[in-house]
């Protein structure tokens, strides 16, 4: 057996790895042939694993091709944007047809309007763990082009939108992927994963509620929010909020764990670590983040009067 060797041109790359039985098929579909790479591991150096059986559930496809892509495909991090997901599929070489369409992702996706080569289509809509899932009354039995709105944040390099039709309810339910490709002539992108502008930094739209905190009780600014977007943190890194005299004495860690791409907001109401008020005075605000090519550093100056 050749354990080196991979798929050709004409193949996929390696899918994820199947990590218990079950699971629903995680390479392009449909498709002629499925190649499977296997790894055995003992923990007993006298005993050997043993593969008793592979089982592949397969189904006649929901369509006989799709092809899906995204407008636009490239924005600011941390900018509300809204986009449209083209999704066409042909039903000429075979398939059952379709009345779900299942959208994820790591960004948030809030819904919008959905057309049928242009016309308003109707769908009942669930927000389910990354992402939502569309219901429609009738059967999409013959090819077509959807065009579906919606509105999102996104925060990390190359966020992909995946999408897969599918037929049935509950464990009877079949789901088919979606292929990146050319689904509408006007839309030059042919691709589903949207990209933010390649920047070094790590921490992008720090904005703070005041340049000056004044927590005497009177309601006005009598706390200070921290707003600022995490960019491309694909896996939890450190992050570290911390404020500090003009000395360089820390005052008050405000956050100091892990955390993925996305927004974070935090507050300060003029206590110190031990619950003390601190004194007035100038204090430096400072974000660290950790990242492959080393600790990202932002600070910014605020006023403590009381």
């Amino acid at each position: 057996i050749d354990t080196v060797r991979g798929p050709g041109d004409d193949w996929s790359i390696w899918s994820q790895v199947y990590e218990r039985p079950g699971q629903g098929f995680l390479s392009p579909m449909p498709r002629r042939f499925v190649q499977l790479q296997v790894n055995f591991h003992s923990d007993d150096p006298q005993r050997a694993a043993s593969l008793d059986e592979v089982v592949l559930t397969y189904d006649v496809p929901l369509a006989a091709a799709t092809r899906a892509e995204i407008h636009p495909v490239e924005v600011r991090p941390g900018e509300r944007t809204a986009f449209t997901y083209y999704l066409g599929w042909d039903a000429s070489g075979g398939g059952r047809g379709f009345d779900q369409l299942l959208m994820r992702s790591g960004a948030e996706i809030e819904p919008g309007q959905i057309r049928l080569a242009g016309r308003v289509v109707a769908a009942e809509i669930t927000r389910v763990e990354g992402g939502i899932d569309m219901v429609f009354a009738d059967e999409f039995a013959r090819g077509g082009l959807l065009e579906i709105d919606f509105a999102s944040t996104i925060y990390r390099q190359r966020t992909p939108f995946a999408a897969f039709l599918a037929s049935g309810r509950g464990d009877q339910r079949i789901s088919q992927q979606v292929d990146e490709g050319d689904a509408h002539a006007d839309i030059a992108s042919e691709r589903v994963a949207v990209s933010l502008p390649v920047v070094p930094t790590l921490v992008e739209e720090l904005e703070l509620s005041s340049a000056l905190l004044t927590p005497n009780g009177d309601g006005l600014t009598d706390r200070l929010r921290i707003d600022f977007a995490l960019l491309n943190l694909l896996a939890p890194r450190g992050v570290r909020v911390a404020l500090y005299d003009l000395s360089g004495h820390q005052i008050r860690i405000l956050h100091d764990e892990p955390k993925k791409a996305g927004p974070m907001a935090l507050e300060w109401d003029g206590l110190d670590d031990v619950g003390r008020q601190a004194p007035p005075g100038h204090y430096i605000l400072r974000i660290e983040v950790q990242g492959d090519t080393g600790t990202k550093r932002l600070t910014r100056l605020i006023g403590l009067v009381y």
